[in-house]
């Protein structure tokens, strides 16, 4: 009887052990599979937000993107650490504007390209703007955006053609959402009794040109350009003579000329967002790219008087 207990006992050890080897196998394997995974992503460099908004949609779970430009920080002005440095020069590629807005990389780009590091600078690759254009904000134009999709499709492919059908379907989804992005810009301001802005500095000169409106800057293509007394008379003058009624200002530059302005006119400011990068409100809200448009589009409507 106790013989008979014995070799039970044992069966049953014999069987939770060999069943506690082959689940700790399986774990010792998903670990490896997740290591191997996580080593296989790219590690891509990228200039400023929207750069990295549209990197990380075509690239999705096997790119990991080191954004350079802090949140909450104007582009424009912005000097990378050693730190950043050392980051990007350990990355598979940069990705960068161009045109000024992150005129750093510009100096880190030809050693990098001498290491074997390839540089997409994004301004370049884009037929019909100008490689000497002075105006870096090619992402607020939707048909522009397209194009740097596409670029950034050839880059990751390039890099990593085993995921050349992952990258391709990925873009396919965000070129659809942009081409849906586009068709409500036409329409929602296709029918409006103004046709004018008044934008903090000259950062929409694309999304102008693309849906037929104009803007009035009241600072340069950077927001440390300030204008002149001169200038800001003129303004004045040109806001009251088309019945001006919004004076727009952005989240990342003190809205106080545009704020003068609109009490010397009697209009109403409200924001209009270059999205050059996210603040920590924004991040912490969820928002990104797509959704800051569509915030431009209604308020777009709203001072145009848009039906």
């Amino acid at each position: 009887m106790f013989k008979k207990i014995a070799g039970i006992l044992i069966i049953t050890f014999i069987i939770a052990a060999s069943l506690y080897l082959l689940l700790e196998k399986k774990s010792i394997e998903n670990q490896s599979a997740k290591s191997t995974a996580q080593s296989e992503k790219l590690d891509i460099a990228v200039s400023i937000y929207p750069l990295a908004y549209f990197t990380e949609k075509v690239g999705g779970d096997f790119v990991t993107i080191h954004l350079i430009t802090p949140g909450g920080t104007e582009p424009h002005d912005y000097a990378p650490t050693p730190i950043d440095i050392i980051t990007v020069e350990s990355s598979r590629a940069l990705v960068y504007n161009g045109a000024g807005v992150d005129a750093w990389a510009d100096h880190v780009a030809p050693d990098l390209r001498k290491k074997g590091i390839p540089v997409l600078k994004m301004i370049d690759y884009l037929s019909g703007v100008s490689k000497e254009s002075v105006d870096p904000h090619i992402w607020l134009d939707l048909i522009l955006v397209k194009r740097q999709v596409e670029n950034i499709v050839q880059l990751l492919t390039d890099l990593d053609p085993n995921h050349e059908s992952i990258y391709k379907n990925n873009a396919a989804v965000y070129l659809g959402e942009l081409s849906k992005l586009d068709d409500d810009y036409k329409n929602g301001l296709v029918n409006c009794r103004l046709k004018e802005i008044v934008s903090a500095h000259d950062a929409f000169a694309y999304l102008g040109s693309r849906y037929d409106f104009t803007i009035h800057p009241i600072a340069g293509i950077s927001p440390e350009d300030e204008p002149s007394a001169a200038q800001l008379a003129a303004l004045t003058e040109l806001i009251r003579q088309k019945h001006i009624q919004t004076i727009f200002f952005e989240n990342f530059v003190s809205p106080k000329l545009s704020e003068t302005l609109a009490r010397e006119t009697k209009a109403k400011v409200a924001v209009l967002n270059p999205i050059e990068g996210l603040t920590s409100e924004e991040s912490d809200a969820g928002k990104n790219y797509d959704i800051l448009m569509r915030e431009n589009l209604e308020a777009l409507k709203k001072a145009m008087l848009c039906t």
